[in-house]
Parts: structure tokens; sequence; C-alpha cells
């Protein structure tokens, strides 16, 4: 394929995937022929050009096998080749990355046990360009001849959409949007986080919550959201707050919460970028946190445990465990295996500040 438009690419894929379709509909089998490009073109309603392109797609999916001036046959699932990753892209927010931090070196890690001398490459996202760039990405892995696998990680609806239609082996780190059902991912357990959150607030006394969550929502942040709501600590009286990524924009929202007679007695905040903010306003109206007011952080990379400066839900599992666990769903979703979900295990850490 050509240097292509982004809707040229697009059709391409939508294409072979109808010729796919067609393979299964028809119910062929291994050395069963399949269309020309004249038919393929008659049958998909296209000119030549874009059929000869899906039929090229559909080889390099080494679901049919190609010979000139022959029909195209259907190839021996067992003589297909398994080539190994050679690249793995991590898609991931550009402000995500800035301000929350990503333990990506683990993570990494933990891909290349599984795939030998993978290069892994990072892919901020942070613009209107973003979908432009990941088809660039995903033309050039297409009529590459080695293999490729993506990651997502906080990645908008339209960037899981263009993957979701690409037939590429890919993966979700974090929760999918509700029309994305074709791609396997790994989501951390926030049921249980909450759960966890809830139990230990009451544990301390408190009833009168207030929650911060990002203005920039992700498909977890409104799970998590709407289990915050079913508690009965998180009521009208104290509004949940919606907040950009900059501490001055985060102080003065939290600053809302002080205006009543009643105050929270616990913040519950999304980052850690939140949680700082949080004290620094605690502090100017004279709250001692974990005295006065509980601060608690959903989201937390925190290396030394015994030193966290707030208590927090952090994975209950090794980051590079998780990169071997998305390396084998990168590897089942290369064979066509089933689209797997699997929930991450949280557990709620404790500052040494609680006892101070």
């Amino acid at each position: 394929m050509s240097r292509l438009t982004p809707d040229h690419i697009m059709k391409t894929i939508d294409l072979t995937n109808q010729l796919e379709a067609n393979i299964r509909a028809r119910q062929l089998r291994p050395g069963d022929s399949f269309f020309t490009v004249r038919e393929a073109s008659d049958f998909l309603d296209v000119a030549g050009m874009y059929a000869n392109q899906a039929l090229q797609l559909l080889e390099k999916r080494q679901i049919i096998r190609r010979r000139q001036s022959m029909r195209a046959t259907i190839v021996e699932p067992q003589l297909r080749k398994e080539t190994p990753f050679s690249h793995i892209y991590l898609f991931i927010s550009e402000l995500y990355y800035r301000y929350e931090g990503h333990a990506g070196e683990p993570l990494v890690r933990g891909l290349q046990e599984k795939f030998h001398g993978v290069t892994v490459s990072y892919c901020l996202l942070s613009s209107s360009l973003d979908t432009e760039r990941a088809l660039k990405t995903i033309q050039e892995v297409l009529v590459a001849e080695s293999e490729a696998g993506f990651v997502l990680l906080s990645t908008s609806f339209a960037i899981q959409q263009i993957f979701s239609k690409s037939c590429l082996p890919v993966v979700i780190h974090g929760t999918p949007y509700s029309a994305i059902t074709n791609i396997p991912n790994l989501e951390r357990d926030y049921q249980a986080a909450t759960k966890q959150i809830a139990d230990w607030l009451r544990s301390r006394g408190r009833t009168r919550w207030a929650v911060l969550m990002r203005n920039i929502m992700h498909p977890g942040d409104h799970l998590a959201l709407d289990l915050m709501r079913s508690q009965k600590e998180v009521n009208n009286d104290l509004p949940i707050l919606f907040t950009g990524m900059e501490p001055e924009e985060i102080s003065a929202q939290t600053e809302t919460l002080f205006a009543g007679k009643k105050p929270p007695d616990a913040i519950i905040c999304t980052s850690l970028l939140q949680a700082k903010a949080v004290e620094e306003c605690l502090r100017a109206h004279n709250f001692a946190p974990y005295r006065d007011i509980d601060i608690v952080v959903r989201i937390y990379h925190q290396p030394d445990k015994e030193n966290a400066l707030y208590t927090h839900i952090e994975l209950d599992i090794p980051l590079r465990n998780i990169g071997r666990k998305i390396a084998n769903l990168l590897d089942r979703a290369r064979s066509g295996g089933a689209i797997e979900s699997e929930l991450l295990p949280v557990k709620l850490y404790h500052t040494y500040r609680e006892t101070e």
C-alpha cells in the first residue's frame, strides 16, 4: 500500500473485514479458491484498486495466499507463519503520562520477558491529530514484514474505535468504552476499590465525603463515579467536583468545599496531583490531614508503600506481572482467541500519617 489518507486506510480495513466475513459466511475451507481482483471488486462494489488493496491486507493477515495469474486460496491455519512481535506501541494520553505518571519500566520488562528483543515505543496523545497519528502507525504496520502489537492506556473513544476496526493485535490496559466489544482488556477492580475506601472511611467515623474527579473522564472513571455515588455519604450537599490537571485549578475547585459551615471530613481524590493540591488547601484553612479531614487517592503508583504520603488504592499485583498478562493477551489476540476481560486485584494502603 502506498501512502494513503486516513479515510482510505479505514476504507481498506473495512473492505478487508467484508472479505473475511464472506469467507466465514461461505464456510470456505483451506485450499478452496477465493476471489480474483475483479470478483472482489464486483462483490465489494468498488474500484479494482480498492479491491486489490483489500486482498493484499487479507494476505497480510495470512488468511489467503495469492499467486500471480492464479486465484487466491484459503490458507491452512497450521501453515500460518507465527512471526514474533518486533514492535509494541503503547498509546497513552500525554496528560495522564505527564501529570499522573505511569510506572512503565516494570510493565515494559514484563512485555519483553514474553517477547524477547521486542522494541517498546510510547506514543503520547494530546491533540486532534491523534487519530491521524494512530492511522499512520497502523498503515506502517500493515505494510511491514514484521508483526506489531498495540496497548492502549487512557485513550479516547476515537482511538479505541480505530483499533477495534483494524483487526491488529491490541489490548486495552484500562476500561473499554461500551461500544468497544472486540478488544481484550485488563482493568482494576473498581467495585473492590470503592468498598475498601468506604469501609476504611466508615471505620474512622467519617460521614461527610466529597469526591474529586478529572474533567477529562475515561470509562473507568465513570464506573468509579457511579460506585461512589451509590455510597450514602456522598450527598447533594457535598458536590462531586470535576477538576483539570493544573494545581491552581484544583485548589480553586477545592476551595468551594469550605464555603459552607460544614466542610467534608473526607476527600476522595482521583490522582496524587489532586491530593497534593487538596492538602495545601486544607492547611490554608487550618485543617490537619488525617486528624481533621482524611485524604484518600483512588489511583496512585507508590513504590515505597511504608512512606506513602496518602492513604491510597493501588494495584495488588506487580506491574511486571501486568506486563506479562498484557503480553499473553496480545499473543492470544494475534491468534484470534476469545475476547477476554480481566479484573486486576486492588488493595488499600495506609499512610504513616494516619497515626501521627
